[in-house]
């Protein structure tokens, strides 16, 4: 993966956790919630590939989801792997969603993934993966 890529995901992350964070304030009515988990999917799936651009960097190759949860946190990336896997799982079920109980109850679990997601970011930076990339 080129190092143009990880400051491009890393673009592409904030704007969409300063989307999902917006919608988080709102109170979660049915239609809201919708959006939300969309927005957290996408949110998600940004920091799934970021994690794994940054990795790829640091000279490791992660091809899931689930192996970059792991590996960013062997790579102090991330300090609570167990917290991204329940985020992957909800990530998961959100194509699932069929009623507005299920919806309401993954919110509820992913209510707190742009403090993780924003942690990611910070280590990103201080790492200065994206000096690296940017010069």
């Amino acid at each position: 993966m080129n190092s143009e890529k990880v400051v491009e995901l890393t673009d592409d992350l904030k704007e969409a956790l300063d989307r999902l964070e917006e919608a988080l304030k709102e109170a979660p009515e049915e239609y809201k919630s919708e959006i939300l988990l969309k927005r957290f999917e996408f949110s998600f799936e940004l920091a799934w590939k970021l994690m794994q651009a940054a990795l790829d960097q640091m000279g490791a190759i992660v091809s899931s989801p689930n192996n970059a949860i792991r590996t960013a946190a062997d790579y102090n990336l991330i300090d609570d792997p167990e917290k991204w896997i329940i985020f992957l799982k909800e990530r998961n079920l959100t194509v699932h969603v069929y009623n507005k109980d299920m919806a309401a109850n993954i919110v509820e679990k992913v209510r707190d993934f742009p403090v993780h997601a924003q942690k990611f970011l910070a280590k990103v930076k201080e790492l200065n993966l994206l000096d690296v990339v940017r010069h």
